[in-house]
């Protein structure tokens, strides 16, 4: 039982890790080519769509269907 839990969890942690990266490194990018000032109006929409998909991922990590040993 313990293993599955740990399984489950290694997953959801991957999945939160890989959104949070691919979502957070475009404020280096847009600062790096826009300058500091056009960060903000960018951050305000991400964080929106970030908890969204936040929201989704737990949803879809709490429906999976584990293999019955």
């Amino acid at each position: 039982m313990v293993r599955r839990i740990f399984s489950f969890s290694l997953y959801v942690l991957l999945l939160t890790a890989g959104a949070r990266l691919s979502f957070e490194t475009d404020a280096l990018v847009i600062g790096a080519l826009m300058g500091v000032g056009a960060i903000p109006f960018y951050v305000v929409a991400n964080s929106l769509i970030v908890y969204v998909m936040d929201f989704v991922i737990a949803i879809a990590a709490s429906s999976l269907r584990w293999p019955r040993h």
